[in-house]
């Protein structure tokens, strides 16, 4: 692909002209070029690529384009409904994106809460950065018992064995709930541990990812696990278990686990 760029120092007001579309079309017409695309600075405008699209096939377009620069989002738009590629740009703004700004705060972080939501991977960012519920639900997972400080009254829990134990499969209310996170840890000889490898929130929901595992004698489980929560002004009003195999990690916990297990090793 061959990219058409008018840099803004060469052409003032930006103008992506016929004849220098034109002469890359008669190009690709000779089998010089496969692909056609544009970039300008500031940026391609959708006149621009409107303009383009009339006298030549256009498969891309690079502008500048991150989280704190969001000024081409109307480009991005037409781009999509047109099956253009839409390259941004210094994604990371120089690198600024990553590091402190100005006011003291990432910007990739302040984005984020702009738009209510937040994900991080589980490693070792201060709680100042995340939103309030990822560090909520990253103090739990540390700890199950800690769900107590956090879990509304009248709190419902969907545990994973719901698809198979009907109504008894759900627990209601703080007291049992927490009744129930006890009994786990205390089923597992305290070995319990919730390995936690992604955790997305936002003020209405959070979801994590990661790996249950426990010991029992000489043999560890270690499953793939997702918890999904509903909250309410930073209390749990909701939570849903998910256990890869929920089968075969009851069969763990109650010491009932066959040789052949894909999830346990000796």
């Amino acid at each position: 692909m061959v990219t058409l760029c008018r840099p803004a120092v060469a052409v003032p007001e930006h103008v992506i002209t016929l004849d220098d579309t034109l002469h890359l079309v008669r190009l690709q017409e000779q089998g010089k070029i496969r692909h056609l695309g544009l970039s300008n600075q500031p940026g391609v405008s959708v006149p621009q690529l409107i303009g383009a699209q009339k006298t030549a096939r256009i498969v891309a377009i690079e502008n500048l384009h991150n989280v704190a620069d969001r000024a081409d989002d109307a480009v991005l738009d037409h781009a999509a409904r047109n099956h253009i590629a839409f390259i941004p740009w210094f994604p990371l703004g120089h690198g600024g994106l990553v590091g402190p700004d100005p006011a003291g705060a990432p910007l990739v972080t302040r984005r984020r809460r702009s738009l209510g939501a937040d994900i991080h991977p589980a490693g070792d960012v201060p709680m100042s950065t995340l939103h309030p519920n990822i560090a909520t639900l990253r103090s739990i997972y540390d700890d199950l018992r800690r769900i107590e400080r956090h879990a509304d009254e009248d709190m419902v829990l969907h545990t994973a064995q719901r698809r198979t134990a009907g109504e008894s499969g759900i627990v209601y209310g703080k007291k049992a709930v927490v009744e129930r996170m006890n009994a786990l840890i205390l089923k597992s000889e305290q070995t319990l541990e919730m390995s936690v490898d992604i955790i997305v929130a936002n003020d209405y929901f959070g979801a994590v990812l990661g790996s249950i595992r426990a010991r029992c004698g000489d043999r560890e489980i270690d499953m793939p696990f997702c918890g999904l929560w509903r909250f309410d002004d930073g209390s749990i009003l909701e939570h849903w278990e998910n256990a890869y195999d929920i089968e075969e990690l009851d069969a763990f916990m109650d010491n009932e686990t066959s040789e052949t297990s894909n999830w346990v090793r000796q």
